[in-house]
Formats: C-alpha cells, sequence, structure tokens
C-alpha cells in the first residue's frame, strides 16, 4: 500500500497519515531484547558479507525484491535439506533466511516502496463442457 506509514510504537499500519493513538496498543513496545543475539549476530554476518561482496552499504535496497524472495527459498530448502553450512558463505542457512526475511519485511513496511507481494493472477472460468 503506497502511502502506508507504521507506528513506532505498536507497528499498526496508518493510513491516510491519521494519528496512531487509536490504533496503539498501550504497552506494546517492541522489545529487540527478547530477540536471540547469537541469531541476530550471524544475520549481521551473513549481511556484512553480502555488502563486501556487492560494494554498497545499504545496496540492499537497489536489489529487486524477487532476488531476495529467491534466495529466501533457496536458503530454507536447503535448511530444510538439513544443510548446516551454506557452501558460499560458510554460515548456517538459517543466518541467510533471517537477513533475507528481515530485508523483505523491510522493503514491505517502507512507505517509499509497493508492497513485495505479487498480485494473485486473475481467476480464469471454466469453460463449460458440451
Amino acid at each position: 500500500m503506497k502511502g502506508s506509514t507504521f507506528c513506532v510504537v505498536c507497528d499498526a499500519r496508518l493510513d491516510g497519515g491519521r494519528s496512531h493513538r487509536p490504533h496503539c496498543r498501550r504497552g506494546r513496545k517492541p522489545r529487540p531484547d527478547l530477540l536471540p543475539a547469537r541469531a541476530l549476530l550471524e544475520a549481521g554476518r551473513a549481511m556484512a558479507q553480502r555488502t563486501d561482496r556487492d560494494d554498497a552499504v545499504p545496496g540492499w535496497r537497489s536489489i529487486p525484491v524477487e532476488k531476495y524472495r529467491a534466495s529466501l527459498a533457496r536458503h530454507v530448502l536447503a535448511y530444510l535439506a538439513g544443510e548446516t553450512v551454506d557452501a558460499d558463505s560458510g554460515l548456517d542457512p538459517l543466518a541467510h533466511v533471517i537477513t533475507n526475511a528481515a530485508i523483505l519485511l523491510e522493503r514491505r513496511r517502507s512507505t517509499k516502496e509497493a508492497p513485495d507481494v505479487p498480485a494473485s493472477p486473475p481467476a480464469t472460468a471454466k469453460a463449460k463442457e458440451p
């Protein structure tokens, strides 16, 4: 949704510039301290490798979301296949999953970008058989 912003307290979607107060779940502030530190550090390593490789900070904003979706799917499948080390980076595939998911979420939440979810294909009517 273009033009949408989000409440910094409760992350509710705000459309049309309305105040967040009627929508805010008081006392429900984000708690980044509850996230596992080791997982975040590993995701940071994955992001640092990407930044070094792409020679851009923050280059992730200029890369099409389709590449992040493909990378997310690839690393989820690697994890499900039992891989514990990514051949290219030497990191756990889940570190790449966290990184790709975070970038996709940030891109979706950005007010400057359209939603990154592709539109559903139009429904086609089934032809009646004679």
